[in-house]
């Protein structure tokens, strides 16, 4: 995803191991009166996993930025979870580069739309959630 994300003009990036961290980044940038862009969260991490991380970052931080949940489980009850704890949109694994960019597109995060579209249509047999 870093490399993706670098060829696309997105060289700032942090990277947590785990839901723990994913919360004390957060916590960290809110001390600093700062914010990501974005947070792409693994749903599957060890220690404490994205959804539980998203529900301390949008409950007891009261973190608005968008957070997107990425997964290889794309099965319609896994993406209704997430979207359940304030996850913004799903992404499924493999990431695919022309939806990561217009995911980065349509959350401000770059400001050239991808190639040709304006917005992409759901993949087949994948579900995602609505902004």
């Amino acid at each position: 995803m870093r490399r993706m994300l670098n060829l696309d003009g997105v060289s700032n990036v942090t990277i947590a191991n785990d839901g723990h961290q994913a919360v004390e980044k957060v916590q960290q940038k809110i001390a600093e009166n700062s914010f990501y862009d974005i947070i792409f969260m693994d749903v599957q991490m060890p220690n404490m996993d994205g959804r539980q991380a998203t529900e301390i970052i949008r409950g007891e931080l009261k973190y608005e930025y968008p957070i997107i949940a990425v997964s290889a489980y794309a099965d319609l009850s896994n993406v209704n979870d997430c979207k359940a704890v304030g996850m913004n949109f799903f992404l499924a694994k493999p990431l695919r580069r022309p939806q990561l960019r217009q995911v980065l597109y349509d959350y401000g995060v770059i400001i050239k739309p991808p190639k040709g579209r304006k917005t992409l249509p759901p993949l087949p047999g994948k579900a995602s959630l609505n902004k």
